[in-house]
């Protein structure tokens, strides 16, 4: 593990807690939610960008151009602006997996700590593709945000307190490792896991 990371996290750590994991998102820009955010994206494209030019040549009044330019900027950021956040996002975010908890940390013009106590996630909610890469959801996606989330969209649901969703590790490049460890964990057999890895070693 990069000390960087570890460093990042070192001062939120409880007593006895000890990071065994830790990660970041792949750099991927094109991920699972992102399909489902093609069509209402080109839909909302197509419908500012007429709203735009139907209230210019036809001569309405100022307030119909100046929506329908709102509207363009939001499919503007729709299209291709909401990549350049994820990008941003993905870049300034740490996964943390440790012997009581699974964490992570957004490090932006502020430093965003989720956590969640490993012994007592009710749901985990597992995402995999054929490669191992993939999602970890610690709780279920509310179906309103499930469109949205993890695909740069869901920059308008900050500091709505209404908006509620869970924890969770999104595009991991070892899914399925950090999945099984956590599990382990869970079970109460890491432990006996670094036993086995000393003797083989």
């Amino acid at each position: 593990m990069k000390s960087e990371i570890l460093n990042l996290v070192e001062e939120d750590l409880i007593a006895g807690e000890v990071v065994i994991w830790a990660g970041q998102p792949n750099d991927r820009l094109f991920c699972r939610n992102d399909w489902k955010m093609v069509p209402y994206s080109l839909f909302l494209a197509v419908f500012s960008f007429y709203w735009e030019y139907a209230s210019i040549v036809s001569g309405a009044p100022v307030i119909m151009p100046i929506t329908g330019a709102i509207f363009v900027l939001f499919a503007l950021y729709a299209l291709v602006g909401r990549f350049f956040y994820k990008s941003y996002l993905k870049t300034n975010t740490y996964y943390y997996v440790t012997n009581k908890r699974v964490m992570t940390i957004k490090n932006l013009s502020y430093k965003k700590i989720e956590v969640k106590d490993i012994y007592y996630l009710k749901v985990i909610n597992r995402y995999i593709d054929i490669d191992g890469s993939g999602d970890i959801e610690f709780g279920n996606i509310p179906f309103r945000m499930s469109v949205l989330i993890n695909t740069g969209m869901d920059l308008f649901n900050r500091g709505r307190r209404f908006v509620i969703v869970p924890l969770a590790f999104y595009d991991l490049d070892n899914a399925d490792e950090v999945s099984n460890l956590i599990n382990e964990i869970r079970k109460g057999n890491y432990g006996e896991m670094n036993k086995d890895d000393k003797k083989t070693n």
